[in-house]
């Protein structure tokens, strides 16, 4: 959906807005000495409303997350919708204490039963917290810090806020590093099926094969040990899944022609 699309459903600011708005308020905020929030919300299981009620539906909860959100986040705080069910506000206060009230309260209006078609819909929303100067100091920065807390609250507890922590950065540098590698390994051909035998322990007889993923690289063999971060990432998991597919099966073939069993 495109951005003007976005606004005229919930008449939030698009991610343009937003990304300026960020802009002046950090480089205000610099001027004066002061702090800055920035929450990213994300609706968990959003994906299934529209599946199984239709667009519709997932047009009348984003009008109401968005109305929610919005009060929320209190008449001070600058919002808009970042995608399809992400949404963000920039609160020009970095206090701790003030800032996860913040997150609470739209936590909690977002967990209120959502009325749609004569039903209610329960539903919640995943938020990361950042602060400028603490976390970062620039806008791009400050919201890849964000993404980075809301990306652990999705994977360790839904539903629910938190802050952005050096750890964390940590976690995500180590999961991009990750990603990286087995992408750049799937262009060049470098994921590899390497095969441990299963036998029958009275005799030790084989009962076939189980299929591990290696990547191959100038520095020698990697296991997944080196890149499970990177099966966290949809496009990477599928990506493995695919070769390593493509791979065994065209192994299992070549194992045939050749006459084994």
């Amino acid at each position: 959906m495109a951005g003007g699309q976005r606004r005229r459903l919930t008449g939030l600011a698009n991610r343009s807005r937003f990304l300026a708005r960020l802009t002046d308020a950090i480089e205000f905020a610099r001027l004066g000495a002061r702090g800055v929030g920035l929450l990213i919300l994300d609706l968990d299981a959003f994906k299934e409303v529209n599946d199984s009620l239709g667009h519709r539906a997932g047009d009348q909860v984003i009008r109401t997350v968005a109305e929610r959100f919005a009060s929320a986040a209190g008449a001070d705080a600058f919002v808009a919708r970042l995608g399809s069910d992400e949404f963000a506000a920039v609160i020009e206060d970095d206090d701790e204490t003030a800032l996860k009230g913040v997150a609470n309260e739209i936590a909690a209006q977002v967990r209120r039963p959502i009325p749609v078609d004569g039903s209610r819909l329960f539903l919640s929303g995943s938020i990361g917290i950042a602060r400028y100067p603490t976390d970062a100091t620039t806008p791009d920065e400050l919201h890849k810090c964000a993404d980075v807390a809301l990306y652990r609250v999705k994977k360790t507890g839904r539903g629910t806020a938190a802050f952005f922590t050096r750890e964390l950065g940590g976690l995500f540098d180590q999961r991009r590093a990750a990603v990286d590698l087995v992408r750049d390994a799937g262009t060049e051909g470098r994921i590899a099926p390497y095969y441990q035998p299963m036998v029958r322990i009275p005799d030790r007889s084989p009962l076939g094969f189980e299929a591990l993923v290696r990547i191959e690289g100038p520095n020698g063999v990697c296991g997944p040990s080196v890149f499970w971060r990177a099966f966290d990432d949809p496009d990477c998991a599928r990506q493995i899944d695919e070769q390593m597919f493509a791979l065994t099966t065209a192994d299992v073939a070549r194992w045939r022609a050749d006459g084994v069993a």
